[in-house]
């Protein structure tokens, strides 16, 4: 946890960050899967954040999922902003599109926890947990879920805030549209690529 704490304090990229709490996380609870999201408030969509054991090609489909109603479990998260427990994912109707997903990576049941912000709410992000059996969260599991979700708000946070600050200074404030610091730094990565 130091070590965690210690990488955001020091601005290490997000989804090293998440990795290392999502890697945590399954050490925690041996046979959880463990999966980061990261929320993108431009594009409207979960991200590839950090994952334990899952494979890339689970982190390829979930990449750019779509918060709705009935969208799994952390894309149901994502869009209620609040806790989704699915003991059993072949009876939730909010995983009818995903069976064969689940059968794929061995999920039964998945538990979401959104990242939220602090200062405003916002979303931040989903902390999700999957099992390969039907279960429900005791309250030993949703204290290590509360404070994994605290470590991964603290880590996404900060990149908001780092990404916000990288935005303003390439755009312009009215417009949305790039500034003239933008267009200079591309003219030198253009004239560096040649």
């Amino acid at each position: 946890q130091q070590r965690i704490l210690e990488m955001v304090a020091g601005g290490q990229r997000l989804n090293h960050c998440l990795q290392a709490i999502a890697s945590f996380s399954e050490e925690c609870l041996p046979d959880m899967m463990a999966s980061i999201l990261y929320y993108d408030p431009y594009e409207q969509r979960l991200r590839r954040g950090g994952y334990g054991q899952l494979p890339d090609s689970f982190q390829e489909a979930v990449d750019g999922l779509v918060p709705g109603p009935k969208a799994g479990s952390c894309g149901t998260c994502a869009f209620r902003a609040q806790r989704v427990v699915s003991e059993d994912v072949f009876t939730d109707p909010l995983w009818d599109d995903f069976h064969s997903f689940c059968r794929t990576y061995g999920i039964r049941s998945a538990w979401s926890s959104p990242l939220l912000s602090p200062q405003d709410q916002s979303l931040l992000g989903v902390f999700g947990m999957y099992y390969p059996d039907a279960r429900l969260p005791s309250v030993a599991d949703l204290e290590l879920v509360d404070h994994m979700t605290h470590l991964a708000t603290l880590a996404t946070e900060r990149h908001r805030r780092d990404e916000e600050r990288r935005r303003q200074a390439m755009e312009d404030a009215l417009t949305g549209l790039g500034n003239r610091h933008l267009l200079q730094t591309r003219s030198e990565e253009h004239t560096s690529e040649l």
